[in-house]
C-alpha cells in the first residue's frame, strides 16, 4: 500500500494516510539534497543537509517536501561498509489539500557494496624511450 497524505481521520476508515482495503497506488518522485560532513576519527561522522523532495501518487496531488536535518553515522569496520545513522530535524510538506511542518528523527542501519575507492590510484605506466 502507498500513502503519502497524513490524516487524522482514523475513526473514519483511515489509518497512517491510507484507506484500509485500498488497492496499491501508482507513485513516483525524485530528490536532490545536499549534506556536509566531518569525519574524525574513522568510526564517525557528523553531518548537517537539506533535501527536497516531489512525490506524486494516483488520487493524491503533486506533493512538495522539504526537510533540514543533522545526522551522526557509527561504522563498524575501517573499510566503512557497515554503518547505523541517526538523523534528526524539521520536516515540510505542502500540495494543495494540507500543508504540515514537524520534527523527524530516524535511525537507519547501511552497508556499502561495490569496490572500494580509498586507495589511491596507481601511477600511469612509464613511457619506454
Amino acid at each position: 500500500m502507498t500513502c503519502v497524505l497524513a490524516t487524522d481521520e482514523i475513526d473514519d476508515g483511515y489509518q497512517g494516510g491510507c484507506r484500509l482495503g485500498e488497492p496499491n497506488q501508482l507513485a513516483g518522485g525524485g530528490y536532490v539534497g545536499l549534506q556536509i560532513a566531518s569525519r574524525k576519527p574513522w568510526f564517525f561522522a557528523f553531518y548537517v543537509g537539506v533535501r527536497y523532495q516531489l512525490t506524486v501518487a494516483s488520487e493524491i496531488p503533486l506533493t512538495h517536501w522539504l526537510q533540514y536535518g543533522v545526522g551522526f553515522q557509527f561504522y563498524f569496520t575501517r573499510s566503512q561498509r557497515v554503518f547505523v545513522t541517526h538523523e534528526f530535524g524539521l520536516g515540510h510538506f505542502r500540495n494543495s489539500q494540507d500543508v504540515s511542518w514537524g520534527f523527524y528523527n530516524m535511525i537507519s542501519v547501511g552497508v556499502r557494496y561495490g569496490k572500494a575507492s580509498r586507495q589511491p590510484p596507481p601511477p600511469p605506466p612509464r613511457q619506454r624511450p
